[in-house]
């Protein structure tokens, strides 16, 4: 009893306050069975692609277009079959359960109870989408590029070489890591209804496309 006489609660500052919200809603969303589902077929796919594509691929720069596809077309080069509309049905399922939920159940009241400000929970909540898209976006990028280096022989050369591709891949993954989680975020801050949200975020991805 002496111990807990002596137990002196400690409460962390903000960066750690806005890391562990949005690390603990990461967990609870990574534990979802549909996120599981969407994610398990973006590395299904780039596993496929690594063992199927890349060995028959003489010119290594397009890989990242090749990895994410096209994002409307529908032609017989298999632009469709990148793992970009997965990236999108991710963003529309988890980005609509964030802000939504906590809208719908009144509990974002509770979050934005002192210490945490409304900016410490809008970066906690894009903190969550972020490791999520770094997880399904970033990371098969970097797995593509890690194949090619083990066929080079780990050839420092080789990265020298490709410089402009590495660049691009990894360029490419963070842009659609931020800009998808900052539009998901977005959408599902408009509206308490997560279905709502994901629908946004659908006509806000697919709507410019069709009309260029």
């Amino acid at each position: 009893m002496e111990r807990y006489r002596r137990y002196t609660a400690v409460l962390g500052g903000r960066p750690a306050i806005i890391w562990g919200v949005g690390w603990r809603e990461f967990g609870r969303m990574i534990r979802n069975r549909w996120v599981q589902l969407v994610i398990g077929l973006i590395w299904l796919q780039t596993l496929l692609m690594a063992l199927i594509i890349l060995p028959f691929q003489t010119d290594p720069q397009p890989i990242h277009l090749l990895l994410y596809g096209d994002l409307v077309s529908f032609g017989p080069t298999g632009e469709t079959f990148g793992i970009r509309i997965h990236l999108v049905l991710l963003a529309a399922i988890t980005g609509g359960q964030l802000i939504s939920r906590d809208l719908s159940d009144q509990s974002i009241h509770l979050y934005l109870a002192r210490p945490l400000t409304r900016v410490d929970y809008l970066l906690a909540r894009l903190l969550t989408l972020l490791l999520l898209f770094l997880l399904a976006a970033l990371l098969p990028n970097l797995y593509l590029i890690l194949v090619q280096w083990t066929d080079s022989g780990y050839a420092l050369g080789w990265l020298g070489d490709h410089r402009w591709m590495l660049l691009a891949t990894l360029g490419y993954g963070l842009v659609v890591t931020v800009t998808f989680s900052l539009i998901a975020l977005a959408c599902s801050a408009l509206t308490s209804r997560s279905g709502f949200a994901a629908a946004g975020f659908f006509l806000a991805v697919y709507f410019p496309s069709f009309l260029v």
